[in-house]
């Protein structure tokens, strides 16, 4: 009788939960997107996905998970996370400032070097002006009574104003952004190479928090923002300015966490590098661990029908405003990585979705996007009671 009543309460349960949503089993949401990558405009192009639920208990669908493929701008999420648990969510770009000769009466007889270590932030991605920055470098050397320059402006190291690299076009907004605080300089404004102190550090000037810069870098995906970072990881964990000297921290980085990085290639920080090789399952469980380790990690998504690169897509549908991630395109090349809450049965599902050998962008990025919306469905199945503990967040 007890196995009867048992059985009758567990037939109850389940049809009042009907009554709230239809369940839509595992094996069905895989038909789905099956249906979806048969599509004749992608049914040639080579995947690499993975869908799971919030604890990685469950796959709801994989293809060829492990396989390596060119992520494009996928690769920001490596750089980035690398950024954050390396350096820190509040690290702060510092640019410093030399005076090489010396002041009297506010008269610097001789040279004023600015040398920045890095620093992508003077935009207007970040700033009302993207030449505030540099503003108030200005205002701190007339704090510190500087009127006159006898000598030049140099700008040393690496930074970008507005996505512009070039050391000399930054030499001659500082100055520019001299004089207008009063400080005249009789020689001319250049940029040199390398990062070499000179003279007497004369004042300091440091960037927005890592967790603020990374924001656009991520949600609109700025290239050049992107390649500054991993030169900076390189240089200030391993003391070289290159590509190759970042790419180093990010791979043990990710061998200290447990992830198998003998197929990894990175060449860039930004994604642009085709040669850039990664896996999907890889990407879904390094965006995993950052939302479990690093909570401000998800602020720098993008958001479906809200800000970003998919601030357009996803709208009339359920993923609108609830489908938060970075993606990527290159020629022939589309990724989208990230997790979507759903509504319906209040659970957060993540993905990864690498395709490449695409013809036509469209279809690739169309087919993606309904793949994800399949995950937002009534009901979907979840057997992991605890992933309830799984909660909403607007990355905003």
């Amino acid at each position: 009788m007890g196995r009867l009543i048992s059985r009758f309460l567990s037939l109850v349960i389940f049809f009042r939960a009907s009554s709230i949503f239809a369940v839509v089993m595992p094996e069905e949401v895989g038909k789905q997107i099956e249906a979806i990558l048969a599509r004749a405009d992608v049914s040639n192009v080579s995947w690499s996905i993975s869908i799971q639920n919030f604890r990685g208990s469950m796959t709801y669908y994989e293809r060829h998970a492990t396989n390596f493929l060119t992520p494009a701008s996928n690769t920001k999420l490596y750089t980035t996370s690398t950024a954050f648990a390396r350096l820190g969510p509040s690290h702060r770009f510092q640019t410093d400032i030399y005076a090489n000769g010396p002041i009297t009466n506010g008269v610097l007889t001789g040279d004023l070097i600015l040398i920045s270590e890095h620093d992508f932030t003077w935009s207007t991605r970040l700033y009302r002006s993207a030449r505030r920055p540099l503003e108030q470098m200005a205002e701190k050397c007339r704090s510190r009574g500087l009127r006159r320059v006898t000598g030049k402006i140099i700008v040393r190291g690496e930074c970008a104003l507005n996505e512009n690299t070039s050391k000399t076009n930054v030499a001659s907004v500082f100055k520019s952004a001299l004089a207008e605080k009063g400080i005249s300089v009789d020689g001319e404004a250049t940029g040199e190479v390398g990062f070499a102190a000179e003279g007497e550090l004369y004042t300091s000037w440091k960037s927005v928090p890592l967790e603020e810069a990374c924001k656009p870098l991520n949600t609109y995906s700025v290239n050049v923002f992107a390649d500054l970072l991993l030169k900076h990881i390189g240089w200030k964990l391993a003391g070289t300015n290159s590509y190759e000297a970042g790419a180093m921290i990010v791979t043990n980085w990710l061998q200290s966490i447990g992830f198998e990085t003998s197929h990894i290639v990175m060449g860039d920080g930004s994604g642009l590098s085709h040669g850039n090789k990664f896996s999907a399952a890889q990407t879904l469980e390094l965006i995993r661990y950052m939302r479990q380790n690093f909570p401000t990690f998800d602020h720098t998504f993008t958001v479906g029908c809200v800000a970003g690169t998919i601030g357009k897509r996803f709208c009339g549908t359920p993923a609108a405003g609830n489908v938060h991630g970075k993606t990527g395109t290159l020629r022939n090349v589309v990724a989208f990585s990230g997790y979507v809450y759903n509504e319906s049965d209040e659970h957060t599902y993540f993905f990864s979705f690498l395709a490449n050998n695409v013809s036509d962008s469209s279809a690739g990025r169309k087919a993606i996007d309904d793949a994800v919306v399949v995950m937002t469905q009534s009901g979907i199945l979840n057997d992991d009671v605890e992933d309830q503990t799984s909660t909403r967040n607007d990355g905003r």
